[in-house]
């Protein structure tokens, strides 16, 4: 797993990497301490998770947050910190932060981390689906347009019926009229 951790203090950069080995997360821990380093890393892609403090010297970790949902928005994003407040963390949260964790509590951050890739990992089976649904769905629509066919279907309960665009041009009605059983089913 590789990780992209914004932390200037190196004792926390090794205490951090110690509690996810201690719970079993092997990790290519990469360390950023500036906007400039951080950007690059960003920039050069392959990260499975992003880790910030939320005060370092010259720059913070909500700009960071901006940065890494503009460049790489798929990478869950955690804070780990020993300076935010818990009001400034649910702001944090809203503004799109998968979770954040307190310096003082780092038992929490594996199960943390466990967490934001799942949901990643789930978010892009996701993507992945709906892609290939749309996909199939438009091979569908041009087969039935060269085969000159179209197709239908009928919730009983609702009474609802769905006609594909074909199915439309073939009785010679507009899109989005609302089929009925009385318009020519």
């Amino acid at each position: 797993m590789r990780i992209l951790y914004l932390e200037d203090e190196p004792k926390d950069v090794r205490l951090v990497q110690a509690s996810l080995e201690a719970e079993g997360l092997v990790c290519d821990l990469t360390c950023a301490d500036t906007q400039a380093s951080f950007l690059t890393q960003l920039q050069q892609g392959g990260l499975d998770l992003i880790l910030a403090d939320y005060t370092l010297p010259l720059f913070d970790g909500i700009s960071a947050l901006k940065i890494a949902q503009e460049i790489r928005p798929e990478v869950p994003f955690i804070f780990v910190s020993g300076t935010m407040g818990e009001e400034l963390a649910i702001e944090a949260l809203k503004m799109g932060a998968t979770d954040y964790v307190f310096k003082t509590r780092l038992s929490r951050l594996a199960p943390s981390v466990r967490r934001a890739l799942r949901e990643a990992t789930e978010r892009s089976e996701r993507r992945r689906a709906e892609e290939a649904l749309q996909r199939n769905e438009a091979y569908f629509a041009e087969a039935q347009r060269l085969s000159h066919t179209g197709s239908f279907g009928w919730q009983v309960a609702s009474g609802r019926i769905q006609w594909s665009d074909e199915t439309y041009r073939i009785f010679g009605f507009e899109l989005g009229v609302q089929p009925t059983l009385e318009l020519g089913i």
